[in-house]
């Protein structure tokens, strides 16, 4: 069944495109409404913004509901969908290829979307004054922090998952986790450090932390 499914995707390359939409659409503006949620209230502070993406930093902070970043960011990944089927088919290097990519995209979505509705049901009842009580301020280098630990353990997931299934798709979830993890690693690191510098390093003494995306 695995193999039928696999090879019913590597033939119509136009579904996993479309279902890629759809999953890249959810993310944006599962996003939007978080942040809306979150900083909608005064219980809740940010540093610099709700978004860890720092490309999509400010359509987020404006909220914005049509985003030509989005837009493009879509039509690359259409673009690279595309590219690497028709080069796997061209060079006929096996399906394994083309299951590898969709398993970067698609899994590591997976994982984010599992924060989504974590945070959706935190901020549905902070917003309602309920759980939590005073105010607290998040700086970002703690919030990458926790997600790249987060997509890391989606990472060991998805490995475990390969070894046994024996599935490229897995593997391509563990390598597009553990990238993006040890992007917000560098990024959280790099954020502390101008903290630092700038004389606001002791501020992370005082403030919590919380997984967003």
């Amino acid at each position: 069944m695995k193999q039928l499914i696999a090879q019913y995707l590597f033939t119509n390359p136009w579904i996993p495109m479309a279902a890629w939409a759809v999953v890249y659409t959810s993310d944006y503006y599962l996003t939007i409404i978080s942040a809306a949620w979150a900083t909608g209230n005064p219980t809740i502070k940010f540093d610099k913004g709700f978004e860890l993406t720092p490309y999509f930093r400010d359509e987020v902070k404006r909220q914005k509901l049509f985003s030509p970043r989005f837009a493009l960011a879509l039509l690359f990944m259409f673009f690279l969908i595309w590219a690497v089927w028709e080069i796997a088919r061209r060079m006929e290097l096996g399906q394994g290829y083309f299951e590898f990519l969709l398993g970067m995209l698609f899994l590591q979505e997976a994982a984010v979307h599992v924060r989504h509705f974590r945070n959706l049901v935190m901020f549905y009842y902070v917003r309602k004054g309920m759980g939590v009580e005073g105010s607290v301020k998040y700086r970002m280098w703690l919030s990458l922090k926790v997600s790249a630990a987060e997509l890391a353990g989606f990472a060991l997931l998805y490995l475990a998952l390969a070894v046994v299934a024996g599935s490229w798709f897995a593997v391509g979830g563990f390598v597009g986790c553990i990238v993006t993890a040890n992007k917000h690693w560098r990024l959280a690191t790099r954020d502390l450090d101008e903290q630092t510098l700038s004389g606001d390093g002791g501020a992370q003494q005082e403030d919590g932390g919380l997984t967003h995306s």
